[in-house]
């Protein structure tokens, strides 16, 4: 990464990126993608159906936290006031998941947001950072965490679907196609993926009595913001699982 450090600069997922900057990594996603698209796990990358996965520790941490703040008498879903979306998820944590798996399997980087991301100064080239999450599974959870954690509300209900073609157009031009109805149903499949990390993360800064500490960084309300925000503008609650 020090390499990196007079060429690059880390891109500031609080503020937000810009839509030029978030294409650039729709399309880095989709060269990404390509290569292993449905052709199986590489050696040694584990399948987002495994125990071990990303997708899979994030979920049984956030059903963990649902239990234990429903056995307190609380919503169980941390961070602010989107109970119905805590109980969708929770209740449905394991048709997500399997839903999940039905979408097309490719090398997902699993933690492909803003913060991990390096820009070239001056310019849209990036760098991805922080490779420990890599499973194989969805495409799309990589492009939600750009499109939905990694833009502010404003911008993502402005073009997100102007980048999630974009990425299906990349896709097709290498040879790839994606369907876009189940483009559209997968992405809002790996939305509700998503709200699983708002309890995982959201526990670290909440009190004894479930409410969330004054000193609480403000990225972490900011992503609630646009998580919660995107599960509701995109009807994410009513996908077919």
């Amino acid at each position: 990464m020090s390499d990196l450090g007079p060429s690059h600069e880390v891109v500031n997922q609080e503020e937000g990126m810009d839509f030029d900057l978030a294409a650039a990594a729709m399309v880095a996603a989709a060269d990404l993608h390509a290569p292993f698209w449905e052709k199986g796990p590489p050696e040694g990358v584990v399948r987002c159906s495994d125990q071990q996965s990303w997708l899979c520790l994030i979920k049984e941490k956030s059903m963990s936290v649902f239990r234990r703040e429903r056995a307190a008498g609380r919503s169980g879903f941390l961070g602010g006031d989107a109970e119905d979306i805590g109980e969708f998820i929770h209740s449905n944590a394991d048709a997500i998941s399997f839903s999940l798996t039905q979408a097309p399997q490719t090398l997902a980087h699993c933690d492909y947001r803003a913060g991990n991301l390096m820009r070239e100064k001056g310019g849209l080239g990036i760098k991805v950072l922080d490779w420990q999450t890599f499973t194989y599974g969805p495409g799309l959870y990589d492009v939600a965490n750009i499109v939905v954690c990694s833009m502010t509300v404003a911008e993502c209900e402005k073009h997100c679907k102007r980048l999630l073609r974009l990425y299906q157009s990349r896709l097709s031009e290498l040879g790839i196609e994606y369907e876009w109805a189940r483009l559209w149903s997968d992405f809002r499949l790996c939305v509700l993926q998503h709200c699983f990390v708002i309890n995982y993360a959201f526990e670290s800064v909440v009190d004894g009595s479930g409410e969330v500490v004054p000193d609480c960084p403000e990225l972490f309300a900011r992503v609630w913001d646009r998580i919660v925000g995107a599960a509701r503008r995109y009807g994410c609650l009513e996908v077919k699982l």
